[in-house]
């Protein structure tokens, strides 16, 4: 039963009681009956306002005021965003990089790019924490990280010309151009070490590097 109804119902009964108790007193009732009746009545009044505060209630759950509402969508808008992206409002503000790629020669195949937050995650080549593969159709291509940890990064990549998913090798070198950020050049013994190749990201930093792709042979 609709809440306005139940007050309605309520109201009547009030009424009905205090009629009942009127003629009581009037006829020259006995006092435990004008008693009985007055228990009725308070029970009547306390079910009233029962039912009054109950539709209240629901009145108002109904009717959220608009602008508490629109504050309230955007509140769990935000939360909801900042979720996605594993960010919460304590964390400290991600940094954004931007590559610049150069050095490109041929304009086919993909440019295939890792980057990496660790010594360890560099060292075996198995550990980036993003990764990119960019279609070469220009003579410099660009890419962005967004949402990044503060912290220290370096990045490898290189041209798969022929797209096989593999950086050809000729004699133990790398047969297709490379690049590695802080464009240092590999060593006798292999890749440079992290160290050489690492640049620093700042809590909220935008920073933007190039890359120059080059080739051994």
């Amino acid at each position: 039963m609709p809440a306005l109804q139940v007050v309605r119902l309520f109201k009547v009964q009030l009424i009905n009681h205090l009629f009942t108790i009127c003629r009581a007193i009037l006829d020259g009732c006995q006092f435990s009956n004008a008693r009985a009746m007055r228990l009725g009545l308070l029970w009547t009044c306390a079910a009233f306002a029962a039912a009054a505060l109950h539709g209240c209630k629901h009145a108002q759950a109904g009717a959220l005021p608009p602008a508490k509402a629109c504050l309230d969508a955007r509140k769990a808008q935000k939360s909801d965003n900042a979720a996605s992206e594993g960010i919460s409002a304590s964390s400290p503000k991600r940094a954004v990089l931007h590559i610049r790629i150069t050095g490109i020669t041929e304009k086919r195949g993909v440019i295939r790019l890792a980057l990496y937050d660790s010594e360890q995650g560099y060292d075996s080549r198995k550990g980036a924490c993003r990764s990119r593969v960019i279609p070469v159709e220009h003579d410099t291509e660009e890419t962005s990280f967004r949402h990044l940890h503060p912290g220290w990064y370096a990045v490898m990549m290189y041209h798969d010309k022929n797209n096989n998913n593999e950086c050809d090798r000729v004699l133990g070198l790398p047969g297709e151009p490379f690049g590695i950020s802080n464009n240092v050049r590999p060593g006798i013994t292999g890749a440079p070490p992290f160290e050489k190749a690492r640049f620093h990201l700042g809590p909220g930093e935008e920073l933007s590097i190039e890359i120059r792709l080059e080739s051994l042979l």
